[in-house]
């Protein structure tokens, strides 16, 4: 069935925004039953209400972008926050969803000459849209990093040195340098430091899934949950469920961590449950068992041991000339044993 152009939805599109859109590909005007929010972007969105009264009295400044699926249907690239101001004015009455048309420039996911499956083309065109046209939270950020390590790897993989990261107003390609460090290429891409992709990686690596849904779902910024991602998964699980993780800060998740009650309760536990497996052990080993350590010592040997696991770990990168993850283990390491000199101080 073919698309119906409504003079009144070409109304809604600014002259400028048509005439580039005619020079590249052609606007097509359809219904809003017909469009379905893409479930890979998971960048957050926000000023629904103000976007929406601006479409209601300008119009739409540029076109929505999507590929049409198997059922005929418009799987949407670029402009979920003008589709969720669009529901907004239908819930609202101020749209007619049966003749207010939304334009719309139709591409197909082979369009993108790039070695990718199209699930990772699909995901690499939402990525260029969210690049541009929005100011991202720590939840847009982790999430947006997990997909460009993905897609820049397997550029790389396939001998790639560039990607190309949108078009300028003249329809220009606009490309990005990606044959350096993976973290560096990926942090520039997001558009944050080093560090913090640093801290990205080590949720990413040491986080448990809980911590994991925190961050993504915005309810912990990314230091504190960095700052987390160094204890044990069981301990992040006790925190995430005792703690208010949106103004949790690094050193307030340290300080938690190291002196709050729970965390005392929880070393309680660990040195009553090593009484009573050394009581078992002299009755059945004639009458000789392990020496009991105190709350105290048992929390600083486990932090030791963490340090000495990580720099097992950082010698095996090493030796396997795995350098990208050696440097995260250099600076994961720093984190753990700042911590250490700050229980020695």
């Amino acid at each position: 069935m073919g698309l119906k152009i409504s003079r009144t939805a070409s109304m809604l599109l600014s002259d400028e925004s048509k005439s580039k859109a005619k020079k590249y590909k052609e606007i097509r005007y359809i219904r809003r039953d017909r469009i379905h929010k893409n479930p890979k972007n998971k960048v957050s969105i926000d000023g629904i209400e103000e976007l929406a009264q601006d479409i209601r009295m300008a119009g739409i400044e540029q076109p929505l972008v999507g590929y049409a699926m198997e059922t005929g249907d418009i799987m949407l690239l670029t402009g979920e926050r003008r589709l969720t101001a669009i529901d907004k004015l239908i819930e609202d009455g101020a749209w007619d969803p049966e003749n207010d048309l939304i334009p719309f420039v139709i591409v197909s996911l082979a369009d993108y000459d790039l070695p990718l499956d199209d699930d990772l083309k699909e995901r690499y065109a939402i990525l260029r849209t969210n690049a541009f046209n929005r100011i991202l939270t720590d939840a847009d950020k982790v999430v947006q990093a997990e997909d460009y390590k993905v897609i820049i790897k397997a550029l790389k993989k396939q001998g790639y040195k560039e990607m190309i990261i949108g078009y300028d107003d003249n329809g220009d390609p606009v490309s990005k340098d990606i044959s350096g460090r993976t973290r560096e290429v990926v942090a520039g891409m997001v558009g944050i430091s080093t560090g913090q992709m640093g801290k990205i990686e080590s949720i990413e690596k040491h986080g448990g899934d809980k911590l994991k849904e925190a961050v993504k779902s915005g309810g912990m910024s990314i230091a504190a949950a960095s700052a987390l991602s160094l204890y044990p998964e069981e301990d992040q699980d006790v925190f995430l469920d005792n703690e208010d993780l949106s103004s949790a800060t690094a050193s307030s998740v340290t300080e938690a961590m190291e002196n709050d009650k729970w965390k005392e309760m929880d070393a309680a536990s660990e040195f009553s449950q090593t009484v009573e497996t050394n009581v078992k052990e002299m009755e059945n080993k004639d009458n000789s068992f392990l020496p009991v350590q105190k709350p105290e010592a048992y929390e600083l040997e486990h932090n030791e041991n963490a340090v000495l696991d990580l720099a097992g770990e950082l010698m095996n990168n090493i030796r396997k000339r795995d350098w990208e993850s050696a440097l995260s283990n250099l600076g994961e390491l720093e984190e753990m044993l700042r911590v250490l000199l700050e229980n020695d101080q």
